[in-house]
């Protein structure tokens, strides 16, 4: 699955607030930050995820958007680890 411009949202509005000047206008949502990384680490490294639970993010990021993802790249055959990656997902809280 190849993003391009999706999920990427423009921050320029809101530089011009704070007054920061840069060309890099363009922010992944958290979604696709979260999606991105698994696909790094998981996916490609066939490493775990380092130094971050979904516990951590777990307030801010649908995980429901990324498991629709892995399952969409999961029926077009593009992903090896996707039972990893869904298995990252799974929400567990330690209380």
């Amino acid at each position: 699955m190849v993003f391009r411009d999706r999920e990427l949202v423009d921050v320029s509005a809101y530089f011009a607030q704070v007054d920061i000047k840069t060309e890099l206008t363009l922010c992944a949502r958290y979604e696709r930050a979260v999606f991105e990384m698994l696909l790094e680490h998981i996916e490609q490294q066939n490493q775990p995820l380092p130094n971050v639970q979904p516990s951590d993010i777990d307030e801010v990021v649908k995980f429901d958007r990324i498991r629709g993802w892995v399952n969409e790249l999961e029926s077009a055959g593009q992903l090896i680890r996707g039972a990893k990656i869904q298995a990252w997902l799974i929400l567990e809280k330690c209380w």
